[in-house]
């Protein structure tokens, strides 16, 4: 595995040959073409879904760019829970 920050040149090298992505705050304000590339087999995708007018991506918008990245797994973080949306 090696560990690779978006957007930067850190690369720190790991022991293994899996690749876990973890995104943070993300939404449509960032480049989807290069964060697919980022993602691109990757063997799971942590990745922020909230939607709605937080900016950040839908589930279905990031489920989308998992497919495309052909990320093994998926695993959705930062939902809107039912006493937000009043």
């Amino acid at each position: 595995m090696e560990i690779t920050v978006l957007g930067s040149d850190t690369h720190i090298p790991t022991k293994g040959k899996k690749a876990m992505v973890c995104s943070g705050d993300i939404g449509p304000t960032i480049n989807k073409e290069k964060f697919i590339k980022f993602c691109q087999n990757a063997d799971l995708l942590m990745a922020n879904s909230k939607g709605g007018p937080s900016g950040h991506f839908t589930p279905y918008e990031i489920g989308k760019i998992a497919r495309q990245a052909k990320v093994e797994t998926l695993v959705l973080t930062h939902q809107l829970v039912e006493s937000e949306k009043k």
